[in-house]
């Protein structure tokens, strides 16, 4: 059996087809994948996907400004309670 990060990346749904149900029916599907790790990463402000990742049982665990670069944000992570993630001393990559 192949153990499973249960990252989530790259999951988005065009704007001309938002609201249709398709981030829920790809959610649904992923979560099926990513099992009891699932976790993600997002910016503040994507109040959309923070509600669908929260409506798959994801939560806010931590926050953590991203200065770097010319786009200074906040990250987010979310994850499942049963997710290593969870807990926000654990590293999202790495370590």
């Amino acid at each position: 059996m192949r153990r499973c990060s249960g990252y989530l990346s790259w999951l988005y749904v065009e704007a001309t087809n938002h609201r249709r149900g398709i981030g829920h029916k790809l959610m649904t599907r992923a979560m099926e994948h990513l099992g009891e790790q699932a976790w993600t990463l997002t910016k503040r402000g994507n109040d959309p996907a923070i509600r669908l990742y929260e409506k798959h049982g994801l939560q806010v665990v931590k926050a953590q400004f991203r200065g770097e670069g010319i786009h200074p944000h906040t990250e987010l992570r979310l994850a499942l309670p049963t997710s290593r993630k969870f807990d926000p001393e654990v590293p999202n990559f790495g370590g």
